[in-house]
Order: C-alpha cells, then structure tokens, then sequence
C-alpha cells in the first residue's frame, strides 16, 4: 500500500481510497487505463470537432467559439469553500446509514458521493442523495431558497450512493437550469 498526496488539501492517503478523508477531494490514481484514456481522447478530439462543424452547417470557428463561451461560463462557476464542504459531509455522515461521503468540484460539475450501508433500499439511497444535495445548497452562501426543492444554479451535479463493496444502489444527474435529480 502506497501514500500518495492530496491534491485539495496536501494530506497523505493511501492509494487503495478513491476520496481524501480530511476534504473529500477525489484522489485521482496514473494507470495504464488513464494513459488509454487521454490516447483516446487526443485521437478522437479532431473527430469530434469535424462532427460538430458538420452539424452546424460547415462553420468550424462557430463552433469553437460556442465550446469556448461555454468553457469561459463553467470558470466563472462559483467554487465551493473548504467549509461549505465539510458542513454538508459532516451533516450527511450524522444519518446512521451513511458509512461516508465526499464533494468534488470541476468548474460548474459537483459531484456527489455517498457510501451508505448495505442493505439500505435504493429509496432509501435516493432520499440520502437528495438530501445532500439539498444540505449543499443550503449552505452555499447565494444560492436560491426553494422550499425543500433543489434550486437552477451555476451548478450541474452527479450523485452516487454506493455501499462499501462498490456497488452502485443509486446514480442522479441535474444539469444547472434542473430544479430535480434525473434517478
């Protein structure tokens, strides 16, 4: 079992976790596959790129400078504080079936990760992963009050109930304009 180093908060975890215990930073691991990955990603980028153009009509530089006006909105996300997170992880681990949870942040993308205890019942996991949701935002300093629902923000999220054998009981995604979790 190897140490390696948190990229959130610069503490030491072992590289058998997905997630920092001390800020719930996704600790990312180089493989092979990551390598794999970014291969893929160079070779099918300019594929891609054509693609769009043609489904625009022909026009490259339009479609650039559409993926560059969206890029320059997801920079311009509001980033979560180290303590918004920590309120909103802690408040979660409180529940007796929440065995632990972690908060990422990339631009205007949260993700959400909850490890629950086994034999809890994908509504059960469901109502976790809302609630989450729900705790987050009601900590974010400007974010809309709604009443119980989840608030359109300059945020998109994911959401992942697992149990401690890493297997998925629940997976929701909310794009900003949403005001619920697509389950």
């Amino acid at each position: 079992m190897a140490l390696l180093e948190c990229s959130g908060c610069g503490g030491k975890v072992s590289d058998n976790t997905d997630f920092c215990s001390q800020c719930g930073q996704v600790i990312e691991k180089k493989s092979k596959s990551n390598r794999l990955r970014i291969v893929a990603a160079v070779i099918l980028f300019p594929l891609v790129v054509v693609t769009i153009s043609v489904m625009n009509g022909g026009n490259i530089l339009s479609s650039l400078t559409q993926d560059q006006n969206k890029e320059r909105q997801i920079k311009n996300a509001p980033v979560l504080g180290h303590k918004v997170r920590s309120l909103a992880i802690k408040l979660m681990r409180e529940n007796e079936v929440v065995v632990d949870a972690a908060i990422n942040q990339e631009g205007e993308k949260i993700s959400f990760l909850l490890i629950v205890a086994q034999g809890t019942s994908t509504v059960q996991a469901e109502t976790l992963g809302t609630d989450f949701v729900r705790t987050l935002e009601s900590n974010i300093k400007d974010a809309p009050k709604s009443d119980g629902e989840i608030a359109e923000n300059s945020y998109s999220y994911l959401v992942g109930v697992y149990t401690p054998d890493q297997r998925r009981i629940a997976f929701a995604s909310k794009s900003r304009n949403a005001t619920n979790l697509d389950w």
